[in-house]
């Protein structure tokens, strides 16, 4: 049930947002699935939302996803497993910085743009987080 409920929220978003999305990689599927979803269907299409507006093209995938989300396909290890499917025809150097970029996206987002928190967030010096703004082109 949880994926019909994504689904929906995912075409009423891109509608709402005008965006050409899709569908849920499967990759993505798996972490929806997995996640407990402790602030039910709020936090379910927060996240859909969230995923929609940082969707490039028409499949989410598990980069946009939240952080908890993401996690929520670690193997038992703890440590995330990225699979060949992931690549979806990427070379290894673009799937890398499509990475890179959300997890900057995403510490941005969390310290409302400033970029001391973002550093703290990522654990790296403050001028690394203006290179990969600059390199991402993020503003």
């Amino acid at each position: 049930e949880i994926l019909l409920i994504a689904q929906f929220f995912l075409e009423k978003l891109a509608k709402k947002l005008r965006k050409n999305v899709k569908r849920f990689s499967p990759e993505a599927q798996r972490a929806i699935l997995r996640y407990d979803w402790p602030g039910n269907l709020r936090e379910l299409h927060n996240s859909i939302e969230r995923a929609v507006i940082l969707c490039d093209s028409h499949t989410i995938e598990n980069s946009h996803l939240p952080c908890e989300i993401m996690n929520a396909s670690r193997t038992e290890s703890g440590a995330y497993a990225p699979t060949i499917e992931d690549l979806k025809g990427r070379s290894l150097k673009q799937f890398v910085n499509s990475i890179e970029k959300q997890l900057v996206i995403q510490a941005l987002t969390l310290s409302q743009g400033n970029q001391l928190k973002a550093a703290e967030i990522l654990n790296e010096p403050r001028h690394i987080v203006r290179y990969l703004i600059k390199k991402h082109q993020l503003k």
